[in-house]
């Protein structure tokens, strides 16, 4: 899925922005993410992208996170597209206008 590898990328920079061990906990508890979960995933050895996929990452950039900064939901308007990019006749609102 598009929307969650852009998702995950975002949350992989954001992270990385944090630069610091310190900078990521108080990050993630700024965001409501538990004291003692934040420092478990800034005392990570792991790489930026394996720790963008973290429960607590989850959880402190969620979905209404990226909602909230403006992000548009590509699925969705992938589908919108979609549906008007179909002759009229054959669109699911329109069918009972076209007797079908």
């Amino acid at each position: 899925n598009l929307d969650a590898w852009i998702r995950r990328k975002l949350r992989c920079f954001r992270l990385k922005q944090c630069k610091r061990t310190i900078g990521i906990k108080r990050f993630l508890t700024k965001l409501g993410v538990k004291s003692w979960q934040s420092w478990i995933l800034a005392l990570s050895g792991k790489g930026w992208w394996r720790l963008s996929g973290c429960p607590q990452a989850h959880q402190a950039m969620n979905l209404q996170w990226f909602i909230d900064l403006g992000l548009y939901n590509m699925s969705v308007i992938y589908k919108q597209f979609k549906l008007y990019s179909k002759p009229p006749c054959t669109r699911v609102d329109l069918q009972q206008k076209c007797g079908q």
